[in-house]
């Protein structure tokens, strides 16, 4: 369960029982409500990490396995370059994963906008592509792999502050 405390700050009581304070503002609109939600159902970050560590030594990736997932991985890279999408910024683990789930995505959305004839080839370069490029944060892809249509169109328009990350820090 979640108790709100300010519009993007909340306690989350995860299912194992421990309670931390959350600060949803580098989450768009759109998604807070669900991101509380599921907080809520999972175990926080050190129980999670215990559990994880646990599982990762139980189980075995097969050599057919990784040669799979790297393929997959190497198709969205060339994907990627052939659209002019930037490299994706992240963890160690979230680079591959939120790579691949942003293939997914723009197929995704090409199939559903523009094969669909919702939208031309031209609208989706725009409306789809173009914005696409502005996000180079693999969490963006991460948090939205379940969103519907609608609400990928309206966060890619307004990702929020902590989606876009095109400033050279240093």
């Amino acid at each position: 369960m979640s108790t709100a405390t300010a519009t993007t700050n909340i306690i989350v009581t995860h299912a194992c029982g421990h309670a931390h304070a959350r600060d949803l503002s580098d989450t768009a609109a759109s998604l807070r409500s669900d991101k509380a939600k599921w907080w809520a159902t999972q175990e926080c970050k050190p129980c999670n990490a215990e559990t994880f560590a646990a599982r990762q030594r139980a189980k075995p990736v097969s050599a057919e396995v990784k040669a799979a997932r790297a393929a997959r991985l190497q198709m969205a890279l060339d994907d990627a370059q052939r659209m002019n999408l930037p490299p994706l910024q992240g963890s160690e683990k979230q680079i591959p994963y939120g790579t691949e789930l942003r293939y997914d995505a723009m197929r995704l959305l090409y199939e559903e906008l523009v094969q669909s004839e919702r939208m031309t080839e031209d609208e989706y370069d725009e409306k789809v592509t173009t914005l696409a490029r502005r996000i180079n944060r693999a969490k963006f892809w991460i948090e939205h792999k379940e969103s519907s249509i609608d609400d990928f169109l309206l966060d890619l328009a307004d990702p929020g502050d902590q989606n876009i990350g095109t400033e050279n820090p240093y």
